[in-house]
């Protein structure tokens, strides 16, 4: 599953937490408050849509 780019959204923030995310494959490990409009940039980036 190469070509799928895995985003983890939780609340869960601690160290222990992300380093769990990336063990199970997260290219990104985002914690709640989170901006919206800093999704749809990291969305865009992604899909390549400028």
């Amino acid at each position: 599953m190469e070509n799928v780019y895995i985003v983890m959204l939780t609340a869960k923030g601690q160290e222990v937490d992300r380093r769990r995310g990336r063990e199970v494959g997260a290219d990104l490990y985002i914690t709640k408050p989170f901006n919206p409009d800093e999704i749809i940039r990291i969305a865009r980036e992604v899909l390549g849509i400028e």
